[in-house]
């Protein structure tokens, strides 16, 4: 496996000008997969290499003849290239929060967009490797923290919302919620709100350096997952969700009172420690 960068201002231009209509149809083709259970987008290409009427390798645009050798490093360069479109199709879809997806916020500022694009460049991972005789396949990755440490986002770790009414402390490893029939969403920065509409998880309370690990939530599609999960630690609490607001789950009032009842449960919220079932 090898590390790659490209140039800044081509991986912009991917981004934002290809069609985001057909970004959807691209993942069913599993030309590239965002994977929220494993925090991380992988993208595939393929090349192959073009024979002559005489069996002999040529180039595709010249269409001289050349090596054997030469071709295949010339089809390991183009699948290299078509993995990066792929992936760039992905980050451009890719949900970061209730309100934006990645495209939006590389439309915004010109600043914004070389930052990140410099980032993202310098943290692709590609492997290369042979398919066959005459073809060649890239597969690149790039992890959700990555992309998490590339936005031009604050994380000022404020104080989760005070509670009235706190019952009998119980402290809570971490916070399991189950989701699945509604329509949440998963996303970079989540958010969790309670009855009455009060942001009570987000972007705004965590430790951003537990964020640029593994993201702020995990996302699996089974109880079972959500009790193995490594956030989950050895006593959870399990809630499940009310309804969804801005694509994120609602917690009744009794649930958000439990939660918030210790202040051991509220600093593993600051560490991220959240697991969101939803619908596969």
């Amino acid at each position: 496996m090898i590390r790659i960068k490209i140039n800044s201002l081509i991986i912009i231009f991917i981004i934002i000008f290809i069609n985001t209509s057909t970004a959807d149809e691209i993942f069913l083709k599993e030309k590239s997969l965002i994977d929220w259970e494993r925090g991380h987008i992988v993208s595939k290409g393929k090349a192959r290499i073009i024979f002559n009427d005489a069996g002999k390798p040529v180039d595709n645009v010249t269409g001289k003849a050349k090596s054997l050798n030469k071709a295949r490093e010339a089809a390991y360069l183009s699948a290299m290239e078509a993995a990066i479109i792929n992936m760039a199709e992905a980050v451009q879809s890719l949900r970061i929060d209730p309100n934006n997806r990645f495209i939006d916020i590389m439309m915004n500022d010109t600043s914004v967009q070389k930052s990140i694009s410099d980032k993202l460049n310098n943290f692709i991972m590609c492997k290369e490797y042979p398919s066959g005789f005459d073809s060649a396949i890239c597969e690149a990755k790039l992890d959700f923290g990555t992309i998490i440490a590339s936005l031009p986002y604050d994380f000022p770790s404020n104080d989760f919302p005070a509670r009235a009414e706190i019952p009998i402390s119980t402290p809570y490893s971490g916070l399991i919620i189950d989701c699945r029939g509604l329509e949440v969403k998963p996303m970079l920065f989540p958010a969790i709100y309670s009855d009455t509409g009060l942001e009570i998880y987000g972007r705004n309370y965590i430790d951003s350096s537990f964020a640029v690990k593994g993201g702020m939530a995990s996302y699996c599609y089974t109880e079972n997952q959500a009790l193995t999960d490594r956030r989950a630690g050895e006593h959870p609490y399990l809630s499940v969700a009310m309804k969804s607001l801005n694509s994120c789950p609602v917690l009744l009032g009794k649930d958000v009172r439990r939660i918030f009842s210790s202040q051991i449960t509220i600093n593993n919220l600051k560490k991220c420690r959240v697991i969101l079932i939803i619908d596969k």
